[in-house]
């Protein structure tokens, strides 16, 4: 939640007087009572009278995930982090429905067709995202095979599409060039590569 708190903030103070104003009038719309803060009476009015009830349904305790020194309100930058989530995102562990806020797995597949998918079967997910516990478990039923994390995701859309990483890379031993002389060398296996 950490990581989502600080991504919150950042885009609200690095944005321009619109988002920053439109953040706040919803901040003010959430406020009924006018006190500065919101209350759990207040977002749980607002999250079922605007459709987000799902959210609750998902993760009971996010209200008090959201509210960081647990005073049992929410100032602007704690409720930021939840205007955050229902604007940009709000991704649910296929196989136990934890709220993914580091690191997951997505379907590579589904990820693709996402838009797709979304528009022929609106119920269902765009994408198929898992938890790291659940992935490394197998803790799903899915139709494909295919996952990556969500960092590997994205830098494999620089390269070419589906390019299939090689995950033994990840646990074989490298070995480091080192720089004599101006040359680079391999330590295992010593070939000179000069270095221009």
């Amino acid at each position: 939640m950490e990581e989502l708190h600080a991504a919150a903030y950042a885009y609200y103070d690095r944005g321009n007087e619109d988002t920053r104003r439109v953040a706040y009038d919803f901040f003010r719309s959430m406020d009924t009572d006018g006190d500065g803060r919101i209350s759990y009476a207040e977002f749980n009015d607002f999250v079922q009278q605007s459709g987000y009830n799902w959210i609750l349904h998902n993760d009971p305790n996010l209200f008090a995930k959201l509210d960081r020194n647990r005073d049992g309100g929410l100032d602007f930058q704690e409720l930021l982090t939840f205007y955050y989530i229902i604007k940009t995102r709000y991704i649910t562990c296929q196989g136990c429905r934890a709220h993914l806020c580091g690191l997951y797995f997505t379907c590579v597949e589904c990820f693709d067709g996402g838009a797709a998918n979304y528009y022929y079967h609106h119920h269902q997910y765009p994408t198929y995202d898992l938890c790291a516990a659940c992935y490394g478990n197998a803790n799903y039923i899915h139709q494909h095979s295919y996952f990556l994390d969500n960092h590997v995701l994205l830098r494999s859309k620089r390269g070419p599409p589906h390019a299939r990483p090689n995950l033994a890379m990840a646990v074989a031993q490298q070995n480091p060039l080192v720089i004599t002389n101006n040359y680079y060398v391999n330590q295992a296996a010593p070939q000179i590569q000069r270095n221009r």
